[in-house]
């Protein structure tokens, strides 16, 4: 099985945020999608943002997991 990775940023995009004129999202945004601001990876209990973490698996594993314990690379 592939799992894919997406940041949660992207999953914000194409959940439907709206940025604003400068192009940040804010949080309010963020929890119209159902996406928390700030997290624990279950991995390794690292904070974690939307920045900063992938979904291993969207639709099965809703939450946050670091690029480190991801294995995620840009």
């Amino acid at each position: 099985m592939t799992v894919a990775m997406k940041t949660w940023i992207e999953v914000a995009k194409e959940r439907g945020v709206t940025p604003g004129v400068d192009g940040a999202i804010n949080g309010a945004e963020f929890a119209k999608v159902g996406i928390s601001i700030i997290n624990g990876c279950p991995g390794c209990g690292a904070m974690v943002a939307p920045h900063s973490s992938v979904s291993m698996d969207n639709e099965h594993r809703d939450y946050m997991i670091c690029f480190d314990c991801s294995g995620y690379r840009e």
